[in-house]
């Protein structure tokens, strides 16, 4: 989980980079995302179940790190950025339906709202 906002707190960075200094240069742009992807991938399948783990613990009643739906929407929106990046998402997928039919089943969901 801390590898997630690890992740999203450098694409973060690398984005103000981009956006700042190289004033939004095309070609800079590609390159650092081909280089993030290729950086990502490294360790296979690993990134997939992170995130999904990382999204179910945000979804999670029991979370107590964040009752603000805004700030809910913040945190998936940047899991949903590093997840277009990796090339597990069927890993991904199979973590997420797993994780997700625990919350449901066991009623340990936050909100229908976030579920949707």
């Amino acid at each position: 989980k801390d590898m997630v906002k690890d992740l999203m707190a450098f694409k973060a960075r690398m984005d103000s980079i981009v956006n700042g200094p190289f004033k939004a240069d095309s070609s800079f742009s590609h390159s650092m995302q081909e280089s993030f992807e290729h950086f990502i991938n490294k360790r296979h399948n690993k990134p997939a179940e992170l995130i999904a783990k990382f999204i179910d613990s945000k979804l999670r009643a029991s979370s107590k790190s964040t009752h603000d739906e805004n700030e809910l929407e913040r945190q998936l929106d940047a899991a949903l950025v590093i997840f277009r990046f990796i090339n597990g998402k069927d890993v991904f997928e199979a973590c997420y339906k797993k994780e997700l039919a625990r919350r449901l089943l066991l009623g340990r969901s936050a909100s229908q709202d976030a579920e949707r």
